[in-house]
């Protein structure tokens, strides 16, 4: 009995291990160059935004002028 139990457990744990190598390996690379990306009314290095171009950045977002993967790169 003990050995079935031994067994179940250490399949269950290939499993686990497998699933989580696949969710690892299904992920998406990082982004290339978040500077490249194209934003209307938005100009220079993300780093030197000021308040002004985080409202544009948001109200671009909200208004559902840039996709969400451009918004998550940034």
């Amino acid at each position: 009995m003990r050995k079935i139990q031994l067994l179940s457990v250490l399949a269950l744990l290939a499993l686990l291990l497998s699933a989580g190598v696949n969710a690892m390996l299904a992920q998406e690379p990082p982004p290339q160059d978040v500077d490249s990306l194209n934003l209307p009314g938005l100009d220079g290095p993300v780093s030197k935004w000021t308040e002004a171009d985080l409202r544009q950045f948001v109200a671009l977002a909200v208004d559902e002028r840039i996709t969400v993967p451009e918004a998550q790169n940034i």
